[in-house]
């Protein structure tokens, strides 16, 4: 990654879409504690609850879960529009190469997006365990039927569930950002890379639905571990690396060919 790259993609854009994830998973609380009004939903969380439980929930049926590919894509995936525009990209990829280059823009905006995604999720697990019971391992005391008891039994403790957790979000914010970038490699306009994540996620959930393709190819699905009491963590781990890592490298080698089909023919 080129100091470059690293400067622009981890600066002030890259916390503040992180904490506007964070934001988005907080509003999702205002069903779940019957209090709509912001201002008084931290008074409302005085009640007793299950962090693991109103966590989960919250990031399983968060109504404004469509958010995370454009706030994935947010910090850097435009960042080769502004390059091409600037016509600085050439003369960035005559200093470095044209291969690092590319290799450099795609690793920042993977691992920005990873960021955003990944941080913006355990900071609401964070926000959340200030204030509610929260389990490190299963004991008996705890209701066999509550959230907390299925999810330490599966996972053995807390620190695999959020370990767990942490990876999901963080192959599925990096697969989103590369969405946004590789469409810049053909169409160098900033705001339609920021918004064509947004329209691959709604179309996808479309297409596995009416497609009959199993569930597990559903990447909105795996991405909030939607299958977390359907596998075992480890198996659970590889399944979702393994298909988030082959469709992020998908994205990657389309943004390879686009750029350097750019740099060969202007």
């Amino acid at each position: 990654m080129t100091p470059m790259d690293r400067s622009r993609a981890f600066g002030p854009a890259l916390w503040g879409a992180t904490l506007a994830y964070c934001f988005q998973n907080i509003l999702g609380l205002t069903d779940w504690f019957g209090e709509p009004n912001l201002g008084k939903l931290w008074e409302a969380m005085s009640v007793p609850y299950d962090t693991i439980e109103v966590f989960y929930f919250s990031w399983l049926f968060n109504y404004m879960g469509w958010l995370l590919p454009v706030l994935a894509a947010a910090p850097f995936a435009a960042s080769f529009c502004q390059d091409w525009r600037k016509r600085s990209a050439q003369l960035q990829a005559l200093r470095c190469g044209q291969r690092r280059y590319i290799c450099s823009k795609g690793l920042a905006v993977w691992i920005s997006g990873g960021i955003v995604s990944a941080g913006g999720t355990l900071l609401f697990f964070g926000l959340l365990a200030l204030k509610g019971n929260t389990p490190l391992v299963f004991t008996p005391l705890l209701d066999p039927d509550g959230m907390s008891s299925q999810i330490l039994k599966q996972c053995g403790n807390l620190w695999v569930f959020l370990g767990e957790t942490g990876l999901l979000c963080f192959l599925s914010g990096g697969f989103w950002a590369l969405t946004g970038l590789a469409f810049s490699a053909y169409w160098t306009s900033a705001p339609m890379a920021l918004c064509f994540p947004l329209l691959v996620f709604w179309a996808h959930i479309q297409v596995v639905g009416k497609s009959g393709l199993p569930d597990w190819m559903n990447l909105a699905f795996v991405g909030d571990g939607g299958f977390l009491f359907v596998y075992s963590p480890l198996t659970y781990c590889a399944m979702a690396t393994g298909l988030f890592l082959a469709a992020s490298l998908v994205w990657a080698g389309l943004f390879y060919v686009g750029v350097r089909r750019r740099f060969e023919h202007g």
